[in-house]
């Protein structure tokens, strides 16, 4: 009790961290330390560490409860994880709240990487409630200008029990860099009071915001959400048994959730979903085409939640008491979705749905359907029939809003003065106060804009943070003769020049033969945000198929304060489509991701397969399977390619395999399997080799990294005219770092970095010629 008392009245401590400071220093201004995980070390609640201008190691796991992390006013910090390391050492989140914590705060940061997560808030939850059980999470911390992307997969995850998480004045995109699966802006599951605000939230594959799980008393509000997978920002959602309190026995997924003032734009699902939420509010949005994929703008489902081993099973769960009114909604000529969806067993007790202006621009113009209680074959419903035969907004609108370019309303929009004061509705999306002077009531406007009420944010909102470059997008492929344009772009402030270098590289495409090398250095100019590069590509009147190279980015400078540093895609894969191979000859380019499915794939680019073992069971000879960036098992491979029509299993950088195939001892094998081709991939830890040939002919391994491996980094035996080049073999622990075995006619190894094996670097058989 002595020792809290003193900690309560000790003095809260500033600690300073700089690139160039030192972790024996005293983490002042004048001697900084050197990294964040020091400064941890030594603070103590309430104290505050602010980073000086610099990108610092992420991976931090934060125990201390009411510590500030912060960028030094004026200077801005990046903190970075992989997107390809879990374990050894690296946590699964660039930060990571332990479930304890009490308090804190993350302001003016940039949080990028993760193999899962940007932030994350840690929970001990016990699946049941019985006496003893814990359940509780890292609770009462806020995001205050942080810009959280480039992520494994979610950007925020709130866990159960983690509490009164504040996100304000944000920016979240770009999740699910190493997995799209279920990779959202922000996952709240049952961490209550969430609040999220004047947040931009863009570019994810899945939901935009989410709060499920038996989540009470969530805010959202003021958001742009835009360009989602997903829905846009989803109220509810299935959940499971174990995250929900004994307090919520119809296991609502979501209890009392706001949701008002946002604007939504090209949600791919729904603009806004309902789902087994308890009184949702949901007012004052305006919706911009959304549901351009599935779903409706509004969107309300049900779902079936498992609850007993006895019967009944299952439950049922539904929303009850939704209010949905004042929300401004607009699809394009493209998007024939309904306005509002209401699916079979969705809503129990009254749905307020009401005050609200809908505008379906497409052939098919603004329909409705409610399968609540009548199920599928339901028919559609024009507006007058909504209106009639349900009920349902008799004082909303069908009409043109005239929204300008940003999404706020012009002074002949329809919306003005058409909604109903709600209490609670003070402002709006750009924090401008909704009331009249004196009040007046019938003045409110539909929509997350009150025209006229003050000065506009500007959307989307200006960008801000350390600037960052990268290749727009993962592959490029055109045919002979073409020319490729490579775009570049630039992320984060825009005041300072800044350059980068680019050029190309070798693969089964060799310069000057079937492209034209590049190289050289693009500057980007104050406000400048994206540059192009033409790669031309040659023809050379032979049929073999499509070859591929590379384009890479390196070095960037800048001339202002903040650091500058490649984005994750610094690599992208060029592939020039065979302009003169015959129609009779198979040549095809597959592609293999952790995000993937070996159920669902086709190994297109689009629809990738998940495993390696997959792509070896299906590939044909002329197959060139790219493989991105993630972690895998091994493979064995039995199937030969031909002389005119190779395989190739090409990885690009961050591809790992750190198990064999279940059953297998080696990192990749090839046994019977000739004309493969093996490049890029690091392989560590096998049983008995990282990379094995066995029985082959005509086997090419280029460009890997074996390290660590039992008994061999590179083992071939009976294998003729293979080629083992440019790889690094290293700490074999048993025998050789590269073993050219028994029979192997016509081998050929050159410009290998070998060292650290127990044995030799590079044994030959006596048999080897």
């Amino acid at each position: 009790m002595a020792g809290d008392l003193f900690a309560a009245t000790e003095a809260a401590v500033e600690y300073v961290v700089a690139p160039n400071g030192d972790d024996w220093n005293a983490g002042s201004l004048d001697q900084p330390f050197a990294t964040i995980r020091r400064a941890l070390d030594a603070a103590k609640p309430g104290d505050t560490i602010s980073l000086r201008n610099g990108v610092y190691e992420g991976g931090i796991n934060i125990d201390v409860d009411n510590l500030t992390i912060r960028s030094l006013p004026g200077e801005w910090a990046v903190i970075e994880s992989p997107l390809t390391q879990w374990g050894d050492g690296h946590s699964d989140s660039v930060i990571r709240y332990g479930f304890d914590v009490e308090g804190g705060r993350l302001e003016n940061l940039e949080i990028t990487g993760g193999y899962w997560y940007g932030v994350m808030f840690w929970d001990w939850w016990d699946s049941d409630f019985s006496e003893g059980s814990t359940h509780v999470g890292a609770s009462g911390i806020s995001l205050d200008g942080v810009k959280v992307h480039d992520t494994g997969v979610d950007a925020i995850k709130i866990t159960p029990g983690a509490n009164d998480i504040t996100i304000i004045n944000s920016e979240v995109f770009n999740a699910g860099r190493r997995s799209t699966t279920s990779a959202d802006g922000i996952d709240n599951n049952n961490g209550d009071r969430m609040v999220v605000r004047n947040t931009y939230v863009h570019d994810v594959p899945g939901i935009g915001i989410l709060t499920s799980g038996g989540t009470e008393d969530s805010i959202i509000e003021q958001n742009l959400v835009r360009d989602t997978g997903g829905a846009g920002i989803v109220a509810g959602f299935y959940s499971e048994l174990e995250w929900l309190e004994p307090n919520n026995p119809d296991y609502y997924a979501a209890i009392n959730p706001i949701v008002r003032n946002n604007i939504v734009v090209d949600a791919g699902h729904a603009g806004i979903g309902i789902y087994g939420a308890d009184n949702a509010q949901i007012y004052n949005n305006t919706l911009v085409n959304a549901a351009d994929d599935a779903q409706a703008p509004i969107q309300f489902g049900g779902y079936e939640m498992w609850i007993s081993n006895t019967a009944p099973s299952y439950a049922h769960v539904a929303s009850h008491d939704p209010v949905v009114v004042n929300n401004l909604i607009v699809t394009n000529p493209e998007n024939d979705t309904r306005m509002v969806d209401i699916r079979e067993a969705s809503i129990t007790g009254q749905l307020t749905l009401d005050y609200n202006l809908y505008f379906g621009t497409s052939t098919r113009g603004t329909l409705f359907i409610d399968r609540n209680l009548t199920g599928e074959g339901t028919p559609e419903q024009t507006f007058s029939h909504w209106q009639t035969n349900y009920g349902y907004d008799l004082h909303s609108l069908v009409a043109d809003p005239r929204l300008g370019d940003d999404w706020h309303l012009s002074a002949d929009s329809p919306a003005i003065g058409a909604a109903i004061a709600l209490a609670g509705l003070t402002d709006d999306f750009d924090g401008n106060s909704r009331l009249a002077d004196p009040p007046d009531p019938e003045a409110f406007d539909i929509g997350a804009d009150e025209f006229n009420a003050g000065a506009k944010l500007a959307t989307p909102p200006a960008p801000f943070g350390a600037p960052s470059l990268e290749i727009a997008q993962r592959g490029y492929h055109d045919y002979e003769s073409q020319t490729i344009q490579v775009r570049v772009v630039r992320h984060g402030s825009t005041t300072d020049t800044v350059t980068v270098q680019y050029a190309t590289l070798d693969g089964s495409a060799v310069a000057g033969e079937d492209f034209t090398a590049v190289a050289g250095t693009l500057t980007f100019a104050p406000g400048e945000t994206e540059k192009f590069v033409s790669v031309p590509l040659l023809s050379d009147n032979e049929a073999e198929g499509d070859e591929h190279f590379l384009f890479t980015l390196s070095g960037p400078t800048t001339d202002g304060d903040y650091p500058v540093r490649l984005g994750h895609q610094q690599t992208a894969s060029m592939t020039i489509d065979d302009s003169q191979t015959p129609l009779t000859t198979h040549y095809a380019t597959k592609w293999v991701s952790p995000d993937g499915s070996d159920v669902a794939g086709d190994g297109s680019q689009a629809h990738p397969w998940k495993s390696l073992q997959h792509a070896a069971d299906n590939v044909i000879p002329g197959d060139y399977v790219i493989v991105m960036p993630g972690k895998y098992w091994g493979m064995n491979m039995t199937t030969d390619g031909k002389p005119d029509a190779r395989i190739t299993f090409h990885a690009l950088p961050g591809v790992e395999i750190d198990e064999p195939f279940p059953g297998q001892q080696d990192g990749i094998n090839l046994e019977g399997a000739d004309f493969i081709t093996i490049e890029g991939f690091y392989v560590h830890d096998m049983p008995r080799a990282g990379l094995r040939s066995v029985n082959n002919d005509g086997v090419i391994l280029r460009g890997n990294t074996s390290d660590h491996n039992t008994i061999w980094g590179i083992l071939t035996g009976w294998s003729e005219n293979i080629l083992v080049e440019n790889n690094q073999v290293s700490r074999s622990q048993v025998e050789h770092g590269i073993y050219i075995s028994n029979s192997a006619d016509g081998a050929i190894v050159r410009n290998n970095v070998v060292w650290g094996n127990h044995d030799s670097g590079i044994q030959f058989n006596a048999d080897g010629s």
